[in-house]
């Protein structure tokens, strides 16, 4: 194999287990929150759902969706904002 591809591959794998940490440490704290939400695709993506709408959150990215806005930051981020949209 070639150096760039042997690079571009560990680029892969490093991103993956970010990925997979991100996803830990976001359920953790989600499941710590006492908050319901349904989970689907396999656990990649989280719907709450509130009186204002419903959000999705998705762990292994920091990242949820709410009226067709992105927002960022993480579980922690996401509990707070979520608690002031109700």
């Amino acid at each position: 194999m070639s150096e760039q591809v042997e690079i571009f591959q560990a680029m892969r794998d490093a991103r993956k287990e970010q990925r997979r940490e991100w996803k830990r440490i976001n359920m953790e704290a989600l499941d710590a929150s006492g908050l319901r939400y349904r989970s689907s695709n396999k656990g990649e993506c989280l719907t709450f759902f509130g009186p204002n709408g419903a959000a999705n959150f998705y762990p292994s990215t920091d990242r949820w969706r709410f009226r067709n806005q992105t927002y960022s930051g993480g579980a922690s981020k996401f509990i707070i904002w979520w608690a002031k949209q109700q």
